[in-house]
């Protein structure tokens, strides 16, 4: 009997309406955490991940403003015949989106960072403004990525490659003559009404080409930023940016290399317009001689340029002063064989007139020669 009463007692008391309604009770409450724990979740990975990844930025000014600042780590190499280089930079990012703001009183810190391939997983999860390198010539060989979120939902992106970009050079005032190493960036996805680059203050600060930095046979000078739109597939326009490091040739090794031996070549038969203590016939004779020699050496020289620069264009400085060199020549076999000819002249013409432009040509040429390639080679550098 105790036991019975006892049983029925306690059925009777979690049979009561109180006992059903604490139940009840117990229940929604389990069941509003479980739906609390599950919008806080998702609200922690829509304020990691910013929403959806190809919706723009809300509640801020279109087009969206992505700042876009170089650094120059290490250049590895120019290839002028191929029109490439190959360089280690760092290509930094800038934008705002309000969904990657958060509380840094809650959160303990101000900025969350990301490196490699965390870095990668989280900018897949986010907007980004799509940018792409469009002279890069091949996939990077080494690439790295680090990524700052600021609480007040500023983002900053670092790319850090070892690529090979081409690049126009212009060849024309070689050995004097300064390049553009560029690396042109544009946003793959979003017209110049969505996304526009921009350069700012800051950028330039930090556009720097790294201490140590050296190159074989240049020096470098500045980077510089270059905005534009351009029309791509859609005949919608993209802004690009076109960011260049300035670079400039060491020229006096190629200048010992080119024009020594050119002036040297064509001293020798310059000489021989100066020379009249040989006898007419033999001097004749020997000049031809000395003129042929320096033909041939001029075109020697000319052919280990051309293979040794094969990227010079036509009308590079150089070349047109070989050019000129070799119609020195020419009008100096003329010369030699007429007026330097004891034969042509006694057939052909008095002996004082022979005197008269013999003395003319002797100043006139060489120093039509010189002011000639002293123009050429200044308006092949201002070129």
């Amino acid at each position: 009997m105790p036991d019975e009463d006892m049983l029925m007692t306690g059925t009777s008391f979690c049979s009561s309406p109180l006992a059903r309604w604490r139940r009840l009770c117990s229940i929604l409450a389990s069941v509003c955490l479980l739906a609390a724990v599950g919008v806080g979740s998702a609200a922690g990975q829509n304020a990691l991940t910013g929403g959806p990844t190809d919706s723009l930025p809300p509640n801020i000014s279109l087009p969206v403003k992505v700042s876009v600042a170089m650094t120059v780590n290490k250049l590895i190499r120019i290839d002028e015949g191929a029109g490439t280089f190959t360089a280690d930079v760092d290509i930094g990012y800038r934008w705002r989106d309000p969904r990657q703001a958060f509380d840094k009183r809650s959160v303990g810190i101000d900025r969350l960072e990301f490196a490699d391939n965390r870095a990668l997983q989280q900018l897949a999860a986010m907007w980004t403004p799509k940018m792409v390198m469009r002279n890069l010539s091949a996939a990077p060989a080494k690439e790295t990525h680090h990524l700052i979120i600021y609480a007040d939902g500023n983002v900053q992106h670092t790319h850090r490659l070892t690529g090979t970009f081409e690049t126009d050079y212009r060849l024309a005032p070689f050995p004097f003559d300064s390049q553009q190493l560029s690396v042109r960036l544009a946003s793959g996805q979003y017209g110049i009404s969505s996304v526009d680059i921009v350069t700012e203050q800051r950028d330039l600060n930090s556009s720097i080409v790294r201490q140590g930095w050296k190159y074989a046979g240049w020096q470098a000078e500045q980077i510089r930023y270059r905005h534009s739109n351009i029309i791509i597939g859609d005949s919608a326009q993209y802004a690009e940016m076109t960011a260049s490091l300035t670079v400039k040739r060491e020229s006096l090794g190629h200048t010992v290399i080119i024009f020594v031996p050119m002036v040297i070549i064509l001293l020798f038969p310059t000489i021989y317009l100066f020379d009249t203590k040989e006898e007419w016939y033999r001097e004749w004779t020997k000049r031809l001689s000395v003129l042929s020699a320096a033909m041939l050496t001029l075109v020697t020289q000319h052919g280990m340029v051309i293979l040794r620069y094969p990227s010079l264009p036509v009308d590079s400085a150089v070349l047109q002063m070989f050019r000129l060199s070799f119609l020195y020549i020419f009008v100096l076999l003329v010369i030699f064989i007429t007026l330097y000819n004891q034969r042509f002249i006694e057939t052909r013409m008095h002996h004082h007139y022979a005197s008269e432009l013999q003395y003319v040509l002797r100043w006139a040429l060489p120093l039509s020669l010189a002011v000639s390639l002293v123009y050429l080679l200044i308006s092949g550098i201002n070129s």
